[in-house]
């Protein structure tokens, strides 16, 4: 049943049909809409007598309550629904205890209650935050790590106004004790991480126990995490850096700590084979 409660919500079912409904109700759809969305992509469920079709109605019913629009063939579904215990033939079918079946016919019976009630006001519209991409696309950055010297990454990606607004960023090897030049980024290396045995894994028949050292850092965490980067200067990137299927993100903070880590590890794991220069994308030689 994907069930692990006796609430109207608690099930990976109720709850998708809950969030699908305040997604498009964020947007600014109205009721009346969202609920033609959501019959008509739900309208194979609903056809059968099931207990997802039966949670359908009560999770559009308390959507539309909570929105102080609740319709009366709605209402009427759900009364049915309850009255009739209809819901709670499917669960004794799927072997649900009699302990729980009793508390949900005690949910169901409050909830018609709650339903035959008006709400205060209306649920609020949540309107979604977007970001732009703290840095630059080519932004060569700078900032002190936990060494005491100052490494290098360059920036690879920008976006503006999205969920997250990441920059995909390499980070280099470069490790000095005074601040890096731009000359420094142009003969810079992608630092490859040698992978512990925990963390490798096969792409196909191919071992993958190294990894570049390329992620997206957000722009709504940068703030949080208060990290001190400079710019020293912008590289043309020619080429698109492309994240693939295996993305991987990294808190700012891990510009500071991720290299010092790499004599460490290489003592233990080896040095890695792969070299890629930032030159990769910063010159024009594959056009």
């Amino acid at each position: 049943m994907g069930t692990w409660g006796t609430g109207i919500l608690s099930s990976d079912f109720s709850s998708d049909i809950y969030d699908d409904f305040f997604s498009l109700y964020n947007e600014g759809k109205n009721v009346k809409e969202i609920t033609e969305i959501l019959v008509n992509e739900n309208k194979e469920t609903l056809i059968e007598l099931s207990n997802d079709a039966c949670e359908f109605w009560l999770v559009l019913a308390l959507a539309q309550w909570e929105c102080r629009a609740l319709e009366e063939s709605v209402f009427n579904k759900v009364k049915n629904i309850v009255e009739t215990k209809e819901i709670l033939s499917y669960w004794k079918e799927e072997n649900a205890s009699t302990s729980d079946i009793k508390k949900r016919e005690k949910v169901l019976d409050k909830f018609l209650e709650k339903l035959q009630t008006e709400r205060k006001t209306a649920k609020k519209i949540k309107k979604e935050k977007y970001f732009n991409s703290i840095f630059n696309r080519g932004d060569c950055l700078t900032y002190k790590m936990k060494n005491g010297n100052y490494g290098g990454a360059l920036v690879l990606t920008d976006e503006q106004q999205t969920i997250c607004g990441t920059n995909y960023i390499a980070i280099t090897t470069i490790d000095k004790k005074e601040k890096p030049s731009i000359e420094d980024f142009k003969n810079a290396y992608v630092y490859v991480k040698k992978l512990d045995s925990k963390k490798q894994h096969y792409l196909g028949n191919k071992l993958i126990d190294e990894e570049p050292q390329i992620a997206g850092f957000e722009a709504y965490q940068f703030n949080r995490e208060n990290v001190e980067i400079e710019i020293i200067g912008n590289l043309r990137v020619y080429k698109n850096y492309e994240p693939g299927n295996i993305i991987k993100g990294y808190g700012w903070g891990q510009l500071l700590e991720i290299l010092p880590q790499r004599d460490e590890l290489e003592k233990t794991y080896g040095k890695p084979k792969m070299n890629i220069k930032l030159t990769k994308w910063t010159k024009k030689h594959w056009l």
